[in-house]
């Protein structure tokens, strides 16, 4: 899989708002990325496939866009190469939220392995370029 790496900055993208109108905290930083991913769930019974992109990541999940219908709380197999590393990883994810065809992703049940290329790529998309 080729990728490229949209500035290797922290994004500023907006923090969510709680019910009570008071700006919540995200868990973890963002950086931008865009990184193909392929996709696998099962959508009205029947096993789907589909290409998408991925937007920015952190160390809890990724933003990314699917010009598909995909209900909140599918859960999904992520396959993608994350910008530093060597292989492709494959993930399981949930569909938390969606603003049209950008859908957040939270990335669920990751082995200590996975955790750490995760966290590594994170760290080396935070240093300045």
């Amino acid at each position: 899989m080729s990728f490229s790496v949209a500035s290797k900055k922290v994004t500023s993208n907006p923090m969510p708002t709680t019910n009570s109108g008071a700006k919540a905290q995200r868990r973890w930083k963002r950086f931008e990325v865009e990184i193909p991913i392929r996709l696998e769930a099962l959508i009205n019974g029947a096993r789907c496939s589909f290409h998408s992109t991925g937007s920015d990541i952190s160390q809890g999940g990724l933003s990314a866009f699917m010009p598909r219908d995909v209900e909140l709380g599918v859960t999904v197999t992520l396959v993608l190469c994350l910008p530093y590393a060597r292989e492709n990883l494959t993930l399981r994810g949930i569909i938390r939220n969606r603003s049209g065809f950008h859908y957040g992703i939270e990335f669920v049940d990751c082995s200590a392995f996975h955790t750490q290329i995760i966290s590594q790529n994170c760290r080396a998309l935070e240093i300045p370029q």
